[in-house]
């Protein structure tokens, strides 16, 4: 079966930063391959700049370029770096590891603003409520973890694929 390795380096929050992502796959539409298969290395690397973090009134917003924003009604906003990878269909996941290095902690005066409320289907019954999480913004640290990923089937330009969603995230906050 054919192997393949995937490692993703991403240099994080400050240049200095970096994250190291590791995906393993096994290719099952080639009969052909050896069982001990062969093992090929996809090295990418991201660099960041730092964040931006500015005030908006009673929070503090953060800004990364290059990265979209986490929303969970009443947890803090934060950036998120997203990826989609395919690869043919039947190929199958077998672990990603991530891990971080050199993360730096930086105190903020404000609160970052947490995300609003879902807006109700008509718009017009009532504004999105602004609300904290209390637990998040009383000492649990958001996120849990620095990425969450999904491994799924699907269809790319007309054909089967194996497709891997990756959210990196770039920011963490804790009280």
């Amino acid at each position: 079966m054919k192997r393949i390795v995937i490692i993703f380096t991403a240099l994080a929050l400050i240049s200095t930063s970096f994250t190291t992502i590791g995906t393993y796959v096994n290719d099952l539409q080639n009969q052909n391959v050896p069982q001990s298969g062969d093992i090929k290395e996809l090295k990418m690397e991201i660099t960041f700049s730092n964040p931006e973090v500015a005030d908006d009134g009673n929070y503090a917003t953060i800004h990364l370029e290059g990265c979209s924003s986490l929303l969970s009604p009443g947890k803090p906003v934060i950036p998120v770096y997203k990826k989609i990878m395919t690869f043919p269909f039947g190929t199958h996941i077998k672990s990603i590891e991530v891990s971080a290095n050199d993360i730096e902690e930086k105190s903020l005066y404000k609160k970052i603003m947490p995300a609003y409320d879902a807006v109700p289907p008509d718009m017009h019954s009532s504004l999105p409520a602004l609300q904290e999480d209390k637990t998040i913004y009383e000492g649990k640290e958001f996120p849990q973890t620095w990425y969450e990923y999904a491994a799924m089937g699907g269809i790319k330009d007309g054909k089967h694929a194996t497709i891997l969603s990756l959210n990196k995230n770039k920011v963490g906050y804790a009280k």
